[in-house]
């Protein structure tokens, strides 16, 4: 055996025998197999990488992998469990534009390995969701800053869009109500004059009184009386003060009183306003219970 073979078998039996770590460094100048171990659904996998070493490096900014996942650039150093703290104060001051640096998982992690070079990892072993011991570097999936800003001030411009469409519909809708309540209430006004023309209805202090009871057509006659009433649209039954104020304001005759305007009460017991409520004509003694009573009705002026 020559001697330059004896010298190379005698290196080679050297690296062989060399216990080489993760962080192992060239030795004679002769390829060095080196592993690094991550832990993948509870069970350990082994990658095998070969020499020259990797250095890990400081990127100019951060770098994005098949289109969807930004690498951070550069190792934010060793750490044993999740360092959430620093990745929540990275995340406040919205470094590097992001504002969602997290720990990559597995999958991820494995693609920043096969890029390697262009991310600038080193040979040591980086955290990930499943490995908590390890080199810390940062990943990112979600918008930037400024896209979050701009997708929020279109969404703003979106919502106040909306805001004035519906204060524009709500205003038309307010304005066709409006116009049709005011044709109501015109017709309404149109409708109590011919009342008041026509002799059928008397306005009195602002009042219009029906000019004879429910159930009659005759001034002088007391109509039917009911043990419960329900008014027609406008009308209603007379309050007591109205009642009385009336009468103060008429002539007592044998049967009836009758007001200077012409209308006619005739005597009886005259339901009003009030549960079960009445008054006895002529002598305005106010009751209540369940009795038949007769019905003149009123309604307000409307001008």
């Amino acid at each position: 055996m020559f001697m330059g073979d004896f010298c190379y078998s005698q290196n080679f039996n050297q690296n062989v025998n060399q216990n080489v770590n993760q962080n192992s460094i060239i030795i004679n100048n002769l390829p060095v197999i080196e592993k690094k171990e991550y832990i993948i659904k509870y069970r350990p996998v082994y990658i095998e990488k070969t020499q020259p070493r990797r250095y890990a490096r400081k990127l100019p900014a951060p770098i994005c992998l098949q289109g969807f996942l930004w690498v951070y650039p550069e190792d934010l150093g060793t750490y044993t469990g999740g360092p959430n703290d620093i990745i929540s104060q990275i995340n406040r001051q919205e470094l590097h534009g992001r504002n969602d640096w997290r720990i990559p998982t597995e999958n991820e992690l494995q693609l920043m390995e096969n890029y390697a070079d262009k991310c600038g990892l080193g040979d040591g072993i980086y955290l990930s969701t499943s490995h908590s011991n390890g080199i810390l570097r940062l990943v990112s999936t979600g918008m930037s800053v400024r896209e979050q800003r701009e997708q929020e001030a279109a969404e703003a411009a979106e919502a106040r869009e909306a805001e004035l469409r519906f204060m524009q519909q709500a205003k038309e809708a307010q304005e066709l109500r409006s116009a049709q309540w005011a044709a109501e209430y015109q017709a309404s006004i149109d409708e109590q004059r011919r009342l008041v023309a026509s002799g059928n209805g008397f306005l009195i202090d602002g009042i219009i009184w029906a000019s004879t009871n429910v159930g009659s057509n005759d001034p002088y006659n007391k109509g039917v009386a009911y043990s419960s009433v329900k008014c027609p649209k406008h009308w209603r039954l007379p309050s007591e003060s109205e009642m009385r104020a009336l009468l103060r304001q008429s002539t007592r005759y044998e049967n009836y009183y009758q007001h200077s305007s012409g209308l006619i009460i005739p005597f009886g017991a005259y339901a009003i306003q009030g549960t079960k409520s009445y008054i006895i004509l002529p002598s305005m003694i106010k009751s209540s219970g369940d009795v038949s009573k007769y019905i003149r009705l009123v309604q307000n002026m409307k001008y």
